[in-house]
């Protein structure tokens, strides 16, 4: 039995969606589709009644679900308690580890004064396990793997200039005749949404740099706009040294906790993730004032 399954059904059933179970879990309703039907096909029966609203428990199925509850509590009971770490390596993207990180740094050091937190800034998506990662903070939309995610408040971009300048931004032709700065890596170009509308465009590149904190000087000077993540210009936005160009709107991107299934119990590793929702949170719904 996949004990994975098990536990993607039961959130299933207690949030009656499995499109909820898969948003808390962090990995495509698709995983958490197959697992259930790889449960349901090694127990023999339906579990889960689906319905137009999401799912509830089968008409023959109540027992087995109180079952398979005290069964995972039984496999939960038998892992024993884990040391605290001493060491919490952390890889996430550059900007992230610029940014966003130092922040919440001395809080959770003053909670886990025995911790020492080691940040790697990459782009790639490390094995965890195998690179000796403690945790990492990834975008995206996650394949199904050997570790756990969990989903975090989403890290909205805006697209933003200098006063002046966003004052002439006022249609999609004006964005692609006027310069932006890039941050390396694709996609190139800028797809966002005008008043609703979608549209891709590929305005001229003034500069291409390694992170947004290098692309803002730029940005401030009135020399290019860029679409940056709201946690990193808010602070400059509620200043007026940058606003937010009105009518652009970008889709949301998943942004993801991921950690090894050994550290399911890490008070320290479960704390960290706490913080970085903390940080993220007062972001979430930055807008020019």
């Amino acid at each position: 039995m996949n004990f994975e399954g098990v536990r993607s059904l039961l959130l299933a059933v207690d949030l009656g969606s499995l499109t909820a179970a898969a948003s808390r879990i962090g990995v495509p309703v698709s995983t958490v589709s197959r697992r259930v039907r790889e449960l349901e096909d090694d127990l023999g029966y339906e579990v889960l009644a689906r319905t137009g609203r999401g799912v509830r428990p089968a008409a023959q199925a109540t027992d087995t679900i109180r079952r398979l509850r005290d069964v995972l509590h039984a496999v939960d009971a038998c892992y024993a308690e884990q040391t605290p770490i001493r060491r919490l390596r952390v890889t996430t993207t550059l900007e992230t580890a610029l940014s966003l990180l130092p922040g919440l740094l001395p809080a959770f050091h003053a909670d886990f004064p025995e911790v020492t937190v080691e940040v790697q800034g990459d782009h790639r998506v490390l094995a965890l396990v195998e690179s000796d990662f403690d945790l990492a903070f990834r975008a995206g939309r996650l394949p199904d793997a050997s570790f756990l995610s969990r989903p975090l408040p989403s890290a909205p971009f805006l697209l933003i200039a200098a006063p002046q300048l966003a004052d002439r931004l006022e249609s999609v032709e004006r964005l692609a005749a006027t310069p932006i700065v890039e941050v390396r890596g694709p996609p190139t170009g800028l797809s966002a949404r005008w008043h609703g509308t979608p549209f891709r465009v590929q305005p001229p590149v003034i500069a291409r740099v390694d992170s947004f904190t290098a692309a803002l000087p730029l940005v401030e000077a009135g020399l290019a706009y860029i679409a940056a993540p709201a946690y990193l210009v808010h602070e400059l936005v509620r200043a007026h040294r940058v606003v937010e160009v009105q009518g652009v709107a970008f889709d949301v991107v998943p942004f993801h906790a991921l950690y090894p299934k050994r550290h399911r119990q890490q008070a320290a590793v479960m704390a960290f993730i706490d913080a970085v929702v903390e940080r993220l949170t007062p972001a979430r719904g930055t807008r020019s004032e």
